[in-house]
């Protein structure tokens, strides 16, 4: 380190002494900003450090993530559980892994880009009996993780046991602070173990975008009030309400 000073002081010596004394300038503040750079957790790479527990900590104190949902400590063996993927220029992934079981775990997932570093939040849903699944938001993803950066796309294989022939297989686009689901894939536990059909063609669950409450509240608003007041009207005037349909019913 003394030698480096030395150096870089003569270089500098010997530009003033040239009469470049704002080279010199640029010259030392362009050494100074590389050391500090060097110091910025957000600079350094999953791989960087020679201590994994350490490089684990400046990770954690950079992104403060939640201690009840994912350990500060790597449940990776001689890693820190740490892992950054570029997605394009501007922005890139940091992949922390929270937990290890016997054949998943569960993870978190950021966003980062020039400006700010944001935990993603994912819909999920959870098996609590058979063919019954309950949506739910949790930025924890439980399950096998595989990220593509060329297509931006998360895939969580969520399996009900180890044999690995049942699960779920959940797709997101998650380019953007906002992941959004793409394709989820579900295949109950069949009676005998039968591990041939690969994940990805399992039976796609069809999802209802709208909540069946808010359909009877607009049914109700809608076409229901509109017929009753005019059969009531057509009754009045001693006529059949089945021969005005306005939208398009068959008169008898």
């Amino acid at each position: 380190m003394g030698c480096r000073l030395f150096a870089e002081r003569f270089v500098a010596l010997l530009l003033c002494t040239a009469g470049w004394a704002c080279a010199a300038d640029v010259i030392a503040g362009a050494v100074a900003g590389a050391v500090a750079g060097a110091v910025e957790p957000a600079a350094l790479p999953a791989s960087a450090g020679s201590d994994p527990a350490a490089e684990r900590a400046v990770w954690f104190a950079r992104l403060s993530w939640p201690a009840d949902l994912c350990p500060a400590a790597s449940p990776v063996p001689n890693a820190s559980g740490v892992e950054v993927l570029p997605v394009d220029a501007t922005r890139s992934w940091v992949r922390v892994r929270c937990e290890l079981w016997a054949y998943q775990g569960t993870d978190l997932l950021y966003l980062r880009t020039a400006s700010k570093t944001a935990l993603l939040t994912f819909v999920q849903f959870a098996s609590e009996q058979e063919k019954v699944l309950k949506r739910y938001r949790s930025p924890v993803l439980q399950g096998q993780l595989s990220l593509d950066t060329r297509r931006q796309t998360v895939t969580v294989l969520r399996l009900y046991r180890g044999i690995g022939d049942c699960g779920q297989r959940l797709e997101y686009a998650a380019g953007s602070p906002t992941p959004r689901l793409l394709s989820l894939r579900v295949r109950e536990c069949p009676d005998l173990p039968d591990p041939a059909l690969l994940p990805s063609h399992w039976p796609v669950k069809r999802l209802q975008r709208r909540h069946p409450i808010h359909r009877r509240t607009q049914a109700q608003r809608g076409r229901p009030g509109r017929t009753r007041r005019l059969a009531w009207g057509l009754r009045r005037a001693g006529q059949s309400s089945t021969q005005h349909r306005p939208w398009g019913g068959n008169a008898r």
